[in-house]
């Protein structure tokens, strides 16, 4: 059974590829990134929001790019396939129903 935690860091891994799937070029900051999480009740950190990123990474969900000390990330096809809904990623939430 997953702890409260992994539950959230699933959660917030989903929130990311989600606003990542909307963001122009599929593409954003750690910052607005963690701004937006934290206005949808998903309190986090910008350390929080690199971690999840290094993970979706690992992961091939996302690309990330470090410019003049803030990290950028892009969603893959598979990062795209996963914040639709259509793939299945161990370590991030499944869409509601």
């Amino acid at each position: 059974m997953k702890s409260f935690a992994e539950r959230l860091a699933e959660d917030r891994r989903l929130s990311i590829l989600k606003m990542l799937q909307t963001a122009p070029k599929y593409e954003a900051s750690e910052g607005p990134i963690t701004i937006e999480l934290n206005d949808k009740d998903r309190p986090c950190t910008r350390d929080q929001v690199r971690i999840d990123f290094a993970w979706l990474r690992d992961a091939g969900l996302v690309t990330i790019d470090e410019i003049a000390d803030l990290q950028f990330a892009k969603l893959t096809q598979p990062g795209v396939e996963t914040a639709l809904g259509i793939r299945v990623t161990p370590g991030v939430a499944r869409l509601d129903p």
